[in-house]
């Protein structure tokens, strides 16, 4: 009965735990590299770059999608073993459907707008969606690189000072090699 008791509020522990992390179908941030490693919809390596000490992309055949819209391109970014960024990039075209499946899950986010421009000089108006939870960060932007691509990505909050770090070190690396 002890056991049946214990397993029972480690379960409601755990789902208030989950809950609380932003998360894309079941793949929470913070959780561990070696469980996305094994999991076969993934290729991971060390990257060349200051996002992540490993990060895992979809392979080459997998189908994914967001909101019933799909994935572009999906990357998992990990330092120190643990899952710190998810990044979805899809057409801008199915924006709002996704926007629209963040509102619904998430509550409104704090919406701003931002100029862009594309090189042909013409200028667009970007929306950028965030929500919060403790240490975690949403962000949804209409306009990301292209105005032919939007972004969705997940990030613990640590990942922006990691990232500073690292391409402030990486930076200075590279001007050695010239």
């Amino acid at each position: 009965m002890k056991l049946v008791i214990g397993v029972f509020l480690f379960n409601i522990i755990f789902a208030a735990q989950a809950a609380d992390s932003f998360d894309f179908k079941g793949i929470a941030l913070d959780s561990n590299f070696s469980d996305i490693e094994q999991n076969q919809k993934f290729n991971c390596k060390l990257p060349q770059s200051p996002l992540g000490d490993k990060s895992c992309t979809l392979n080459y055949r997998e189908i994914e999608t967001i909101a019933g819209v799909p994935v572009d391109l999906m990357v998992l970014h990990f330092y120190d073993e643990k899952l710190s960024s998810i990044r979805i990039h899809i057409k801008s075209q199915f924006f709002y459907s996704v926007r629209d499946a963040l509102i619904a899950k998430y509550g409104n986010g704090a919406l701003t707008k931002e100029p862009v421009q594309n090189r042909a000089g013409a200028s667009f108006e970007n929306e950028i969606y965030l929500w919060n939870k403790e240490g975690q960060t949403l962000k949804a932007k209409r306009y990301a690189g292209k105005i032919s691509t939007s972004l969705v990505s997940f990030d613990l909050n640590s990942n922006v000072e990691n990232y500073a770090k690292r391409s402030k070190t990486q930076g200075s690396e590279r001007s050695k090699d010239l």
